[in-house]
């Protein structure tokens, strides 16, 4: 699980996030300093990046079944 969020959303507090981040094993939290409640557009190569990992940690997790 990834939980991206921006430090300066009004919409979603980062502290939603936060909680999020500790009540979900495994997951991991990207904290985009700065940015606001439309991260895909603000920090698209951050956003994009951290999708990439995800995606190659769940094709490496699937591909040991």
């Amino acid at each position: 699980t990834a939980i991206l969020c921006g430090t300066a959303d009004r919409l979603t507090s980062i502290g939603h996030s936060r909680k999020l981040h500790q009540r979900i094993a495994g997951s991991r939290l990207l904290e985009c300093e700065g940015a606001g409640h439309m991260l895909p557009i603000e920090r698209h190569d951050q956003v994009t990046a951290e999708l990439d990992q995800l995606i190659t940690a769940a094709t490496a997790r699937a591909a040991q079944r």
